[in-house]
């Protein structure tokens, strides 16, 4: 079953634990096909297990994400963590993600361009963050910035960012091949080990994370 965002915002507005369950369902169906195929190209409730994974780990209650898109991970997400805050470039999907989640006021969605936006959104935070990094440019409805892959801009913010000890997993690597705008794997290799002290990068399910090794 497709839930489109009318389906999403009718039901979240009534009670969330229907969609939670119909959601559950929809995820297990397709991690088992996922399983049975060959296991590429991974669900969505393999990311979700792995940020939940992660923000365990390290205590983290604070999310980060860039590329809204249609709301799922946020949903996923909602009932995880004390603070969610969300990016979306799309003006429509932004208005989207609104309708349907603004009974949560722990949700935070900002509307912009995370090259740029997601500097101040760090900006009024003080705790250490899980960053889901999924803001690169897919095409569909999808929107383009000034690059296709900003992820270089969102590095350099969270360096910036005071606190030094954050989690980031970006969504695709996949596409991190040096086209289109894209840093290499072997590039983001080389930033972690230059400017994240104490660090290590592993690419696993198609998500590239790089974290404390402590």
């Amino acid at each position: 079953m497709h839930f489109t965002w009318k389906m999403k915002a009718r039901v979240l507005a009534r009670d969330s634990s229907v969609l939670n369950l119909l959601m559950g369902m929809r995820a297990r169906k397709q991690q088992k096909a996922w399983e049975t195929g060959g296991r590429f190209g991974p669900p969505h409730i393999i990311k979700q297990r792995m940020l939940l994974d992660h923000a365990q780990k390290f205590h983290i209650d604070t999310l980060v994400e860039t590329g809204t898109y249609l709301g799922d991970m946020i949903f996923a997400m909602k009932d995880h963590f004390k603070k969610i805050y969300s990016i979306e470039l799309s003006e429509e999907l932004h208005e989207r993600a609104k309708s349907a989640f603004r009974k949560y006021p722990h949700i935070h969605l900002v509307a912009g361009d995370s090259a740029t936006a997601i500097e101040s959104v760090l900006g009024g935070i003080n705790e250490r963050c899980l960053f889901w990094l999924d803001g690169h440019y897919s095409g569909g409805i999808t929107a383009l910035g000034d690059v296709r892959c900003p992820i270089r801009a969102e590095i350099e913010a969270i360096l910036r960012h005071p606190i030094k000890d954050h989690v980031l997993l970006i969504d695709d690597a996949i596409c991190f091949d040096g086209h289109h705008g894209y840093p290499t794997l072997f590039e983001l290799h080389d930033i972690v080990v230059s400017r994240f002290p104490g660090y290590e990068m592993q690419v696993f399910d198609n998500v590239i994370q790089i974290r404390p090794t402590r």
